[in-house]
C-alpha cells in the first residue's frame, strides 16, 4: 500500500508541476512580433558579425583575423548583444545564416558537415534559443538558414578527378571519420555523382556540385526527403525560430520543394505557429524563373511563401550605381504579376547580400547612390533585407565574394569601418536608412498599398511611380538624369510628409509641380487618417 501510494502521489505532484508550468506559462507576457507586412530584416553572417565569446573561438576551424577565408569569431552571444543596436536601426527581423556544425574551417555556415548539431565556434543550442527569445522580447522575428541540397566538401571519386561528368563517377569519401550526420546521410547512394558543375545554364548541371565541391543530395530520392523533413522539423521545434530562408532553391527538382514545403507547414501547425514564413533563394535575375517556384503544382501544394526580387536588385544596382535607363526599374516592377498573388507582397527586397558585391564597389563609394537606392527598395513592395554593414558605408570588393564579407567588429578580417564605429548610429547611410524605417513604420501605404507606374521619361531618365491604399498616397519620384526635371502630381502639397528633405511645390490647376535636382529620389506621402 505504502508503494503504491508514493506513486499516486508522485504522479499528483508532476501532473499539480506540469499543470503549474501551464499557468505560469500561460500569465508570461506574449512578445508583440511585427505581422509579414511590417518585416524589416537584417542579413548577418554570424562569424563577421560581433565576438561575444571569445573562449569559443577555436572551438573548430583555424581562427586567423589576417585571412579572409579563415573563421574570424563572431558568434550567438555577440549576435545577442547587439540586438539593441538592430532595434535602434529599425530592425524587426533577423536573418541568421546557417548555425549546423561546419566541415572544419567553413566560416559562412553552409558547408554543413552535422546537421542536428550548433557549431561549436558560434556557441550551444542554448546560446541560440536565448538569443531568439531575446529577439522575440525586443519585438524581433529570427529566421534560420536552411540547407537541404548539399553537404560540405567530404567526398571525393575513386578515379580521383571531379569535373563535370555526365556519366558520373564512382563515389568515395575523404575521410572515412569525416562523414555527416545523422548517419542516414552516409549512404553514398543519396549523392549524385557528376562532380563540379561546368556551365550554369545547363538545366541537367543543377545536379552537379558547386564551387568548393560541396556533395550535391539525389533530392529525388525519398529518402532524402524524408532525412531534411526530420531535420528542418526538428530545428522549427528546439529553437522557436519564426520561419526558414531556404538556400540553393533553384538546384534542387521542384517536386522535392512541394513536399518539404507541404511537411514544414504540417509541422508549424502542429506547433502553433501561425505565420511560419518560409522564403527561398533563387539566384537568378529572370523573373519568370524566380517566380515559378511561388507556384503552386498541379495537386495544389504551395510552393515558396516568398522568394529574392533578385531581378529588381540587379535593376536597382544598374539603374543608380551604373547610371542606366530608369527603364530597367520599370521592366522589373512590370514583371512582378508573374509571382503567384501571395507571394508579390512578400518578395525579399535589396541592394546587396553575401553572395553579390556590395552596392558601394559597384557605385565607386558614391553613398549618396546607395542612399537613393535604399529609398527605392524602401518605398516599393516586398520585405526589405539590409546586408550587415551597408548601414555603415562597407565597400568590399568586386571580385570573389569573401571579398564582401568583412566583420563588423574591429579585431576581425578588414574589420575597420571607413566611417569609424561600425555599430554607431551617426552616419550618413545609418541616419537615412533610420528615416526610411520610421516612414515605412508609420504609413500602411509604404507597406501594403498597391503599385502604379504614373510616368516615365527615357529621355530626361525620369520615373515617377505612386503607391495607394484607400485614399492614402505615396510618390515615389525619381530623377536619375544629369539636368533638373519638374514633374507635377495630383493632391496638395502641404499635407504630404517629404523624404529625404522638404521641396517647394508649386499650384496649377489642384495639381502641384515639384522641381528635382539631378540624381535624386524623393518621396511625398499623404494619409489622411495622420494628418
Amino acid at each position: 500500500m505504502g508503494t503504491r501510494l508514493r506513486r499516486i502521489v508522485l504522479a499528483v505532484t508532476v501532473v499539480t508541476s506540469a499543470a503549474l508550468s501551464c499557468l505560469l506559462l500561460r500569465d508570461e507576457p506574449v512578445p508583440t512580433l511585427p505581422d509579414r507586412d511590417e518585416l524589416s530584416m537584417y542579413l548577418l553572417l554570424i562569424d563577421r558579425f560581433e565576438d561575444g565569446e571569445p573562449q569559443n573561438n577555436h572551438a573548430s576551424g583555424r581562427l586567423d583575423n589576417r585571412k579572409a577565408l579563415s573563421v574570424q569569431g563572431g558568434d550567438l552571444a555577440g549576435v545577442e548583444q547587439r540586438l539593441p543596436y538592430l532595434k535602434a536601426l529599425g530592425m524587426n527581423a533577423i536573418w541568421l545564416t546557417p548555425v549546423q556544425a561546419n566541415v572544419g574551417g567553413a566560416f559562412h555556415g553552409y558547408w554543413i558537415q552535422h546537421f542536428k548539431q550548433v557549431d561549436p565556434r558560434l556557441g550551444s543550442m542554448e546560446d541560440l534559443r536565448r538569443l531568439i527569445k531575446s529577439a522575440h522580447e525586443m519585438g524581433m522575428r529570427v529566421y534560420l538558414d536552411v540547407v537541404c541540397n548539399h553537404t560540405g566538401p567530404l567526398i571525393g571519386t575513386v578515379e580521383g578527378g571531379y569535373e563535370w561528368n555526365d556519366q558520373g563517377y564512382t563515389l568515395a569519401w575523404h575521410d572515412s571519420t569525416q562523414m555527416p550526420t545523422p548517419e542516414v546521410l552516409q549512404d553514398l547512394d543519396l549523392y549524385h555523382p557528376y562532380g563540379l558543375v561546368k556551365e550554369w545554364s545547363d538545366p541537367y548541371q543543377i545536379l552537379g556540385e558547386l564551387p568548393g565541391g560541396l556533395d550535391d543530395f539525389r533530392t529525388e530520392d525519398p529518402r532524402v526527403l524524408a532525412a531534411m523533413i526530420e531535420i528542418w522539423s526538428w530545428w522549427m521545434e528546439q529553437t522557436g525560430c519564426d520561419g526558414f530562408r531556404v538556400d540553393t532553391v533553384k538546384h534542387v527538382d521542384m517536386a522535392f520543394w512541394h513536399a518539404w514545403l507541404k511537411a514544414m507547414r504540417q509541422h508549424a501547425i502542429r506547433l502553433r505557429k501561425t505565420d511560419f514564413f518560409i522564403f527561398g533563394e533563387v539566384f537568378a535575375a529572370e523573373d519568370e524563373k524566380c517566380a515559378s517556384y511561388t507556384w503552386p503544382d498541379a495537386e495544389g501544394n504551395r510552393g515558396f511563401d516568398a522568394v529574392f526580387n533578385f531581378s529588381l536588385a540587379t535593376a536597382v544596382r544598374d539603374v543608380f550605381a551604373r547610371k542606366q535607363s530608369v527603364h530597367r526599374l520599370v521592366e522589373s516592377v512590370q514583371n512582378l504579376d508573374l509571382y503567384s498573388e501571395e507571394a508579390r507582397g512578400s518578395l525579399l527586397t535589396f541592394v546587396d547580400n553575401h553572395d553579390k558585391s556590395r552596392f558601394l564597389a559597384a557605385a565607386e563609394r558614391d553613398t549618396t547612390a546607395l542612399i537613393r537606392a535604399l529609398g527605392f527598395i524602401y518605398a516599393m513592395p516586398g520585405i526589405p533585407v539590409l546586408y550587415y554593414g551597408t548601414e555603415q558605408g562597407f565597400v568590399g570588393g568586386t571580385g570573389p565574394d569573401w571579398e564582401n564579407r568583412e566583420c563588423m567588429f574591429a579585431e576581425g578580417w578588414k574589420g575597420a569601418n571607413p566611417s569609424g564605429d561600425a555599430f554607431g548610429l551617426t552616419g550618413r547611410v545609418a541616419r537615412r536608412l533610420m528615416e526610411l524605417q520610421e516612414l515605412r513604420k508609420k504609413y500602411h501605404v509604404l507597406r501594403q498599398g498597391d503599385l502604379n507606374i504614373l510616368h516615365e521619361d527615357t529621355l530626361a531618365n525620369v520615373l515617377v511611380l505612386s503607391r495607394h491604399l484607400g485614399d492614402a498616397r505615396a510618390y515615389l519620384l525619381i530623377n536619375e538624369g544629369d539636368a533638373v526635371s519638374t514633374v507635377s502630381l495630383p493632391g496638395d502639397p502641404d499635407q504630404c510628409e517629404q523624404w529625404p528633405t522638404r521641396f517647394f511645390a508649386s499650384r496649377t490647376d489642384g495639381d502641384f509641380r515639384l522641381t528635382l535636382p539631378p540624381r535624386h529620389v524623393h518621396l511625398m506621402i499623404s494619409d489622411p487618417d495622420l494628418r
